[in-house]
């Protein structure tokens, strides 16, 4: 075969047609998500408690943090368990803490539960 035939435009051109097609794309996309999730997984460092309140403090921290955190507060989240949810999250929490398994946090955006730290409302512990 002829060089110029496999590198001509009109094929470059084509094959480019194929990789972004409205199939292709999303499929990439799908596939790079999950290395973008893991780039910075987050530990649970240490867990303690205050009469109905948890405190967890981990080794990294996902985005920033709201103004009601004090400054030493950049990696400690709280919750309460007063409530049914919050001693299933501390189950969650626990178990993350004793497989040393990374976790995703969501947090509130606000200090609710625990003056200087930022609410937990929910764990989703990954997979290693």
């Amino acid at each position: 075969m002829n060089q110029t035939t496999l590198t001509s435009p009109a094929r470059l051109t084509a094959t480019l047609k194929a990789l972004c097609s409205a199939r292709v794309i999303p499929a990439v996309i799908a596939l790079l998500m999950p290395l973008c999730s893991q780039a910075n997984p987050i530990y649970i460092k240490d867990i303690e408690v205050i009469r109905s309140f948890v405190i967890v403090t981990t080794y990294g921290t996902q985005g920033g943090k709201p103004s009601c955190t004090s400054s030493d507060a950049s990696y400690k989240v709280a919750f309460n368990t007063h409530t049914l949810a919050g001693q299933n999250l501390y189950l969650n929490v626990l178990g993350a803490a004793t497989r040393k398994l990374p976790v995703e946090m969501k947090r509130s955006g606000d200090c609710r539960d625990y003056p200087g730290h930022e609410s937990l409302l929910g764990l989703t512990i990954k997979r290693p």
